[in-house]
Order: C-alpha cells, then structure tokens, then sequence
C-alpha cells in the first residue's frame, strides 16, 4: 500500500519539456501474475486501515478506482530477481492526451490469421483429398497476429521492483 502511495506522488509531480505539471491521475495497476490475488485485494478493499504506534485510522481506499491489468508476458522478459515482484501505474492515455505506451497491429492485418497445414494424402479410390497428415492422421493449425509496442511518454507511468516505487 506504501508503494502504491509513493507511485502516485511521484507521478503528482511529473512536469513537462518546459517544467509545467501535467495531468497525470493513475488509472491503470499492472501487475506480474504473482501479484494478482495481491492486487484484487487491494483494490477490492472498501476501507483501509492504517496502523501508526497505537493509534488506528480507518479510511476509504483511494485506489479502488484503478483498473487492474495483468501483464502474463511480463516474467518473460524481466530479470528472476524481480518477475514476481514489479507492478507499474499508469494514468489514462484518454484524460491527459499522451500514454506511456501504444500497441498497435500491422496495416492490413488487424485480425488474426487462421491457418490449416496443407494436406499431404491424396486418396488413391477416387475419393478426392483428405485434409489430415497421412502419417498421423491429424490436422494443424496456426493462428498469427502481428502487433508492435512502444513506449510514447515515459512520464505517464511509474514502476516498481517490489521494494520501492521508481520512475
């Protein structure tokens, strides 16, 4: 809850090329899948109790308005050290006008292609094709969908390794 405290501060404070604040409310909790469960939690929770010496406050959840996204690709491609522990807040790309990233798909090919192995049998009692693999008697498929990503406004997003917020 702390980081999460942290990483909004910090986006708070993100200026522009010529020093002015943006606009930058996060919108947006991606996580790792380890920290899903985590995540709902947090963001489920009504209320929030705090806890300082023995006084106790409770207190309405400021982050049960953001979205929660999980990233399954995401332990891929970061370090063992830090797979299961990294989340990032981002703000909305619709509010503030720029987004941290954009994926997009290719020109032309904005739905996936379905594919179907050519046969290989050719059925010798004038029964036409088979449209199976004459060894093992299957069929295969593929699908194939081309996208790209790319990081637009680094200022749009925090993240964290799982031991404190970072920008």
């Amino acid at each position: 809850m702390q980081g999460l405290k942290e990483a909004t501060a910090a986006m708070a404070t993100m200026t522009d090329a010529g020093s002015e604040p943006i606009y930058n409310e996060p919108a947006v909790l991606a996580v790792v899948p380890a920290l899903k469960v985590t995540a709902m939690e947090i963001l489920n929770a009504t209320q929030i109790e705090t806890t300082a010496g023995k006084s106790k406050t409770v207190s309405q959840n400021p982050f049960s308005n953001l979205k929660l996204v999980v990233l399954p690709y995401a332990p891929t491609v970061m370090s063992s050290s830090n797979s299961t522990t990294s989340w990032f807040l981002m703000a909305d790309p619709d509010e503030g006008g720029r987004g941290a990233a954009a994926v997009a798909k290719l020109r032309g090919a904005e739905q996936p292609g379905v594919y179907m192995k050519a046969m290989d049998a050719i059925r010798t009692d004038g029964g036409g094709y088979d449209v199976v693999n004459f060894d093992s008697d299957s069929v295969q498929y593929k699908v194939k969908h081309a996208v790209g990503a790319t990081q637009l406004d680094y200022r749009y997003a925090v993240g964290s390794n799982g031991t404190v917020a970072a920008a």
